[in-house]
């Protein structure tokens, strides 16, 4: 009965549903008829869209290891100019990076991080203009960067750079002025496609060394030498590309005395590179010497080849500076670290004179590493002195400064060390007690002048986000004739900051 009511329900079904039905069928005969097709396809598609992700995933990948290049570079820039990352995410780090580079100075935070490096500095416009905060980065920070325009051994020569426009969004022109004391020298125009790094005084000129301007971290910054005559005039500007990753920066340039010079760069935070050029810029060697994270900061003549103070940079960095004794191909042949039982030595400076090596340093107590490595860590046991009695309260919390310069005083001593040209190891020639040895210059008597900052006022700032003590120093010049004898100490009437 069930059957025959199931026989009678089809009979009745409508025509137009019994034909689409039969479309539909055949339809589906059809489609089996093209099986290998409609796989092919399939199998495409599906290849394809793994095609894209993986392209996907790759392009995300190099985002990732791009924004993580520039981020380093970002904090790095901002540790080798002093400059504090509190209360800066990690993009307002990059932008702030990428506004002073660029040389661009729009972005707002980037007055805060300014304001915060400079101890008194205040900005006192509501909003200031980029062409303010280029002034206020180049008369305060740049220089303590830079380190530019040091004269490398001629008492009295000096560089000054003046800003004088932007040209575009990525280059900046400068003005660079020689004087010798108070009278100006000459007045040069270097290129707009490159920033100056520091300058040199030869016996054929001054050498500029720069690194050119890059808009993205996928760029590579190019290092830059030219050649400024007595007169001013550009004589040549080289750019140089070695293949390093990233970057590459001149630290320092030494007159060879034959009619060339030597230049010492850092490339991709793994190499020292060692080229020597003549006096046409023409490039007559360059060497790489791998050792990570380490530059040359300073340099002098030492028979054949050079005496060198190698020094780590970087956020990890941990390791004291060291002498090494390099040939014109970049070998190193020996090395020496000068230090004591109880005491650490910084080196500032080197210089040839009376065919011997003098080296400028200050020393410090050994010190347990509490609060941090670098100049930090120089002051660790005063620090930890200051904080505890500031954690611990009592009716004076704060150290006064009245308290805090004798202790600044005893922790630092100037050194001037002396090398035997032959051997190379330093040795204790003079020291001065609660002071910081300084540069080092052959004025126009022939005599090597010494400077020596005197420690004579500090303060205790827990609060301050780019130094925890800070205060000042009396220069002091210090007179030594070819054979080495003091013949006079007297003050030059400069102050120089001290910051830790």
């Amino acid at each position: 009965m069930k059957n025959d009511t199931f026989y009678v329900s089809l009979d009745n079904i409508d025509e137009k549903y019994t034909s689409e039905a039969a479309e539909f069928a055949a339809l589906r005969a059809e489609v089996k008829t093209l099986p290998r097709r409609k796989t092919a396809l399939y199998k495409w598609a599906a290849a394809a869209a793994c095609l894209v992700i993986a392209v996907t995933a790759c392009i995300a990948g190099f985002a990732v290891a791009a924004e993580a290049r520039e981020y380093a570079a970002a904090v790095e820039f901002f540790e080798e100019n002093g400059l504090s990352t509190e209360g800066l995410s990690r993009t307002e780090i990059k932008e702030v990076y990428r506004d002073i580079t660029t040389r661009s100075f729009t972005n707002g935070k980037t007055a805060e991080v300014i304001k915060k490096a400079v101890p008194g500095l205040d900005i006192v416009l509501a909003t200031p203009t980029p062409e303010n905060l280029a002034m206020e980065w180049d008369t305060y920070c740049h220089v303590i960067y830079d380190k530019s325009y040091k004269t490398n051994g001629s008492a009295g020569i000096r560089y000054v750079s003046e800003y004088v426009e932007k040209t575009d969004p990525y280059h900046v022109k400068y003005y660079l002025r020689c004087y010798r004391g108070d009278e100006l020298l000459w007045c040069a125009e270097p290129s707009d496609d490159y920033f100056m790094d520091s300058c040199t005084y030869t016996g054929f000129g001054t050498v500029i060394t720069g690194e050119t301007y890059v808009t993205s971290s996928a760029e590579t910054r190019r290092a830059v030498l030219a050649l400024v005559d007595d007169k001013g005039a550009i004589v040549w500007e080289k750019y140089f590309n070695h293949g390093f990753e990233r970057f590459e920066i001149i630290d320092f340039v030494v007159d060879n005395r034959d009619g060339t010079f030597s230049a010492f760069s850092r490339g991709g935070n793994r190499y020292i590179g060692l080229g020597i050029y003549d006096q046409q810029g023409n490039e007559l060697s360059f060497s790489k010497i791998a050792v990570g994270k380490y530059c040359v900061r300073n340099a002098v003549l030492l028979g054949d080849g050079y005496l060198v103070q190698v020094e780590s940079y970087g956020l990890e960095a941990k390791e004291s500076d060291y002498i090494a004794k390099m040939d014109r191909k970049g070998n190193i042949s020996e090395s020496f670290s000068y230090e004591s039982d109880d005491s650490v030595y910084v080196m500032t400076d080197m210089i040839e004179f009376g065919g011997r090596v003098y080296l400028s340093a200050y020393a410090v107590p050994k010190q347990e590493q509490k609060y941090g490595l670098g100049k930090r860590g120089e002051i660790n046991d005063i620090l930890e002195y200051a904080f505890s009695r500031m954690l611990g309260g009592g009716e004076e919390p704060f150290v006064t400064d009245e308290e805090l310069t004798p202790l600044l005083r005893e922790n630092y001593t100037a050194v001037l060390l002396i090398c035997d040209p032959e051997g190379g190891a330093p040795e204790k020639f003079v020291s001065v007690k609660g002071a910081l040895g300084s540069g080092l210059a052959v004025n126009d008597s022939g005599q090597l002048e010494w400077m020596v900052e005197s420690i004579e006022w500090s303060l205790f700032s827990p609060m301050t986000s780019s130094f925890t003590i800070g205060g000042s120093c009396k220069v002091y010049r210090y007179t030594f004739d070819p054979d080495g004898r003091l013949i006079g100490v007297e003050g030059t009437g400069d102050t120089s900051m001290f910051r830790r």
